[in-house]
């Protein structure tokens, strides 16, 4: 390698034409610069010229967000997201802010402002991993050095989902405000778990005999794979009747997102969000024998570990095992489980 760490700083180690350079400098976008210098001046035969320390090409944090955002962010599921992490990033640090001023210790007062306004950890991480994706894209292009960022412990806390008393109360307030697209659309959400981008990229050819075909044209699904989900009677009457009834494209054209937070306000249900509804349809199935194996694919989770948060739901279901470890439990008439 031709740079390598050396005690607080970076050293330069170059060979060409029988010749070798070494020098230690104080960043790596230093390093990187004097690397360039070093090897040209080696090959050429003449004297490797003092790196001009003013001369090193750096990045405000605007112009290197922005590269990174077009080269790794356009037209992506989280792009977003992550316009809004950038905003708050240049909020708090500053657009013209020098790449290589954003050390540890200013990350660290990223964090404890982020705390102070009461951000969860696992928001503050999804802004930590922008950030770092920004100066690992400058370092890989010698502007900076890479800080060393801590992502904080995530709690994954209580699983929320509607209890069938909620979900009657939503469904009833809905209905007496006049709102029945907002039914429909919460009904087909709780009755299939289909994600939000989902829903709202059904067509009409989507509803089959067999299902609902479920697949984001412009982005693909969250883990990349079609899916079909199988529909309960009053969803499977929903999407028949506006597939039969809409002149647009798609069966659901918008979501309406002030309705959803008034009538969440109305009932008291503030800790309740519109992808609550695919918890509430991930832990019916669980808590109702649907195998774990069986859940992860109609949810279309990427991994079992996703599915696996909703185990706990259904402990009875471990008990079935014990008959089948011993003989003699199985023996008798007596059932594995009540």
């Amino acid at each position: 390698m031709s740079i390598k760490p050396r005690g607080s700083g970076f050293e330069v180690d170059v060979k060409a034409n029988g010749n070798r350079f070494r020098k230690t400098v104080s960043t790596h976008a230093e390093a990187t610069s004097l690397e360039i210098l070093a090897r040209q001046a080696l090959i050429e035969g003449r004297p490797v010229p003092e790196l001009n320390i003013g001369s090193v090409k750096t990045w405000g944090l605007k112009e290197a967000s922005d590269k990174c955002y077009q080269m790794h962010w356009v037209d992506t599921k989280s792009e977003m997201n992550i316009i809004r992490y950038i905003k708050e990033l240049h909020e708090f640090f500053g657009t013209n802010r020098d790449l290589r001023t954003i050390d540890a210790e200013a990350v660290d007062e990223f964090i404890l402002a982020q705390k102070k306004i009461r951000r969860s950890n696992g928001t503050i991480n999804r802004k930590l991993a922008c950030l770092s994706k920004i100066l690992r894209f400058g370092h890989q292009r010698g502007r900076c050095d890479v800080p060393s960022l801590r992502r904080l412990q995530e709690t994954e806390g209580r699983l929320r989902y509607l209890e069938s008393d909620e979900e009657e109360a939503v469904v009833h307030t809905l209905e007496h405000w006049g709102y029945p697209e907002v039914v429909q659309q919460f009904i087909v959400s709780i009755d299939t778990g289909m994600r939000r981008s989902e829903m709202l990229n059904l067509e009409p050819y989507d509803v089959q005999e067999d299902g609902v075909y479920v697949y984001d044209r412009i982005n693909g699904t969250k883990n990349g794979k079609p899916r079909i989900i199988p529909l309960t009677k009053r969803a499977r009457n929903i999407l028949e009747s506006r597939k039969r009834s809409t002149n647009d494209k798609k069966l659901f054209t918008q979501f309406h997102r002030t309705i959803w937070q008034r009538v969440v306000g109305h009932l008291g249900l503030e800790d309740v969000v519109w992808h609550t509804l695919r918890h509430t349809t991930c832990s019916r199935l669980v808590q109702r024998g649907m195998p774990l194996v069986h859940v992860k694919e109609w949810m279309g989770h990427k991994a079992i570990q996703t599915t696996m948060r909703y185990a706990h739901l259904a402990p009875k279901h471990l008990q079935k095992g014990v008959c089948l470890l011993y003989t003699s439990d199985a023996a008798d008439d007596t059932p594995c489980v009540d």
